[in-house]
């Protein structure tokens, strides 16, 4: 845990644990909001979409915030599939850290299909589940080196439970620390917050909007 509170405090952008929590808790009531407004997702049978479409929402969300420089910052897309039409990702890259979004099945779970994504951060090379502090303190790091960090979220029945950034140990296969922050709050003033998160909730809907105005072009009787 001390390796991750020491890289958010000392290498990373203040703003960054609000900025990516606000993200997720926007884009995940939009997805609520969607889901509750067309009749076709809440059949049984799209329930299998909901991941999908709730993390698309998310990789909307830190798309938007980089692009309204909430956080200085640049989207990465990678692929995990050789195939033209495969499984595709996107990723984050701020100041000390190269950040990976992923849903889990619970808070402490570690998505072991996105460690692989792990060599666009090279620091988490250089550090162990296993080192204790005073290792680290005399342990010759290279600090200019970004950490491989995943955004994970989930909860049950597709509810929002938790939002937490995790430093993975890539060759366990196991956390060297978390942090929570589901509540963690934007660095911006009061009324600047409020415009903010006014202006994505708006964009959110405008997407929700063309998406329903698909459905409603589309013939979906089943």
């Amino acid at each position: 845990m001390y390796q991750l509170e020491n890289l958010l405090k000392n290498q990373c952008d203040p703003r960054l644990s609000g900025v990516m929590s606000m993200a997720v808790r926007h884009a995940s009531n939009s997805f609520d909001s969607l889901v509750a407004s067309t009749p076709i997702l809440q059949r049984e049978e799209f329930r299998n979409t909901y991941g999908y479409l709730r993390h698309s929402f998310v990789d909307f969300s830190l798309k938007w915030a980089v692009n309204e420089h909430l956080i200085d910052g640049e989207i990465i897309p990678g692929t995990s599939s050789k195939y033209p039409n495969g499984h595709t990702y996107y990723s984050l890259k701020v100041k000390g850290a190269v950040i990976n979004p992923v849903k889990t099945r619970g808070p402490k779970a570690i998505p072991k299909n996105a460690l692989y994504r792990q060599e666009l951060g090279l620091m988490n090379q250089q550090i162990s589940l296993f080192d204790n502090i005073d290792d680290l303190m005399n342990k010759q790091i290279n600090a200019s080196a970004p950490a491989f960090l995943l955004l994970t979220y989930g909860g049950k029945n597709y509810s929002l439970d938790y939002i937490e950034l995790g430093l993975p140990d890539v060759d366990t296969g196991k956390w060297i620390g978390q942090a929570n922050i589901l509540n963690a709050p934007l660095i911006l003033p009061k009324h600047k917050t409020k415009e903010v998160t006014d202006k994505l909730d708006l964009t959110l809907t405008s997407i929700s909007k063309k998406i329903l105005e698909e459905e409603n072009d589309g013939d979906y009787t089943v």
